[in-house]
């Protein structure tokens, strides 16, 4: 009867551990396995509000997979070491090589086309002339490059182009509430994502959004785009800012929505951000085709 009774109670203890070993495992299991979802769930909303914003912009065409060119007409004030600017500005761009800029200011021209690393430039009372091959020449072309750069990354933001791919991870934020100059002019709130890829700046979307009747958000246009920096290597962090996005008017070359109004900031660790361009958006055409005579210095 003892024997029988010992055997008993070993077979509960067994029975006890067996139950605690496994409420262990699946405690573990779940603590694994919870995060893990949460992450992929949120990876696949950010792309999924991405993708969404991808195609508001494109206004019920194929949304843009390249830039080909982009034409530009502002009334813009530039704020930029080695270029101050305030008045009418023109530019086409042809990526990766190709730049026109235009700009009057006091019935002032001055006029750069940018060829690889050829600078030709010409203001009113002279024709073009190519960049000298000094340390002045040196920096004009510097200068000149960083805008073609600086207006390349503009277009793929402008149609959130380039920006996704195998190798690029999209990350979920949730909703902000910014101030200022960041905040919707609603006063509603945006849905933040954040694109990661290796070797390569985190870039951040603060995208507005609706939701449907069913109470899913669903994306429409980018507010905020910020492309991290590199402090070490003396690159700032860049913020552009679109505002008040509009439908192409009726003579215009891209059936592409775009922004009426553009800011951009440049942020370097311990100062002040610097608003380096303000521009009102008079005329926009993407992947619309350039003469190939406009490249040409003349």
């Amino acid at each position: 009867m003892r024997l029988a009774s010992r055997a008993l109670v070993l077979a509960v203890a067994i029975s006890a551990v067996a139950g605690l070993w496994w409420a262990h495992q699946s405690l573990k299991r779940t603590v694994l396995r919870t995060p893990g979802a949460e992450v992929e769930a949120g990876a696949q909303r950010a792309r999924r509000l991405f993708g969404e914003a991808r195609r508001w912009i494109a206004n019920g065409t194929p949304p843009i997979n390249e830039v080909r060119d982009l034409t530009l007409t502002l009334d813009a004030k530039v704020d930029l070491e080695g270029m101050r600017h305030e008045g009418p500005l023109h530019l086409w761009l042809e990526p990766p090589d190709r730049l026109r800029q235009e700009r009057y200011m006091t019935n002032t021209l001055t006029a750069e086309v940018l060829t690889g690393d050829t600078l030709h430039v010409r203001d009113t009372h002279s024709t073009f002339q190519e960049a000298p091959r000094d340390a002045d020449g040196a920096a004009s072309r510097r200068r000149a490059q960083a805008d073609r750069e600086r207006w390349s990354r503009l277009a793929r933001f402008l149609a959130l182009v380039d920006l996704d791919g195998a190798d690029v991870a999209f990350e979920y934020e949730g909703e902000k509430t910014p101030r200022g100059n960041f905040g919707r002019p609603d006063g509603d709130t945006w849905v933040k994502t954040v694109r990661k890829a290796a070797s390569r700046p985190n870039i951040y979307f603060w995208l507005a959004h609706t939701q449907d009747a069913q109470g899913v958000m669903h994306a429409t246009y980018p507010g905020v785009v910020r492309i991290d920096g590199s402090p070490m290597d003396g690159v700032p962090t860049e913020d552009f800012v679109f505002r008040d996005w509009r439908e192409p008017g009726s003579g215009s070359l891209s059936p592409y929505r775009h922004p009426r109004q553009i800011l951009a900031f440049q942020i370097h660790p311990g100062h002040q951000p610097l608003n380096f361009l303000t521009a009102i958006v008079l005329d926009h055409a993407l992947n619309a085709g350039i003469d190939p005579s406009r490249f040409e210095p003349k």
